[in-house]
């Protein structure tokens, strides 16, 4: 057991105590006792990242991922959680004002062939480039944000 102690004064004489306790390891604690279920990301081409997960069933990593999407800011436009669209933002602004608005339009796919080893695929589904160059480097880069969030899982 490690114990850091500081002591802070200042000139009106207040004084604070800092303490940092670095726990026994037999603590429970959840984090200790989180497994985490992200394994890699094989693919990761700026339209397309596929992520391999293990250890949890597909329909818990569906809603894990359906949740996470929509406190991102997405809403679900077709299907089911195991094979779904997802849009974020609105496509008419996006044609009008370009960049300048931001549009994605993903599909998700988790792919539990075998049970063991579960693939999600999140992939571009806008087959439009209204945004130019700038759009492709923003759909690769929300894809990026996407798949570090995955890897929290």
């Amino acid at each position: 057991l490690k114990i850091l102690h500081l002591k802070i004064s200042s000139s009106k004489n207040l004084k604070s105590e800092l303490r940092t306790l670095n726990s026994d390891p037999r603590t429970p604690n959840s984090e200790l006792k989180r497994m985490p279920h992200f394994v890699n990301t094989e693919v990761n081409d700026g339209t397309n990242v596929v992520c391999t997960f293990q250890g949890i069933g597909a329909k818990e990593l569906a809603s894990l991922i359906d949740s996470e999407l929509k406190r991102s800011g997405y809403t679900m436009l077709q299907g089911e959680p195991l094979d779904a669209l997802y849009e974020k933002g609105n496509h008419v602004k996006r044609i009008f004002l370009g960049v300048f608005h931001r549009y994605f339009k993903l599909g998700v796919r988790i792919d539990d062939s075998d049970p063991s080893v579960l693939r999600v695929r999140i992939h571009k589904f806008s087959p439009d480039v209204s945004g130019g160059l700038l759009e492709l480097w923003q759909v690769k880069r929300e894809l990026n944000v996407l798949a570090k969030e995955f890897a929290r899982f």
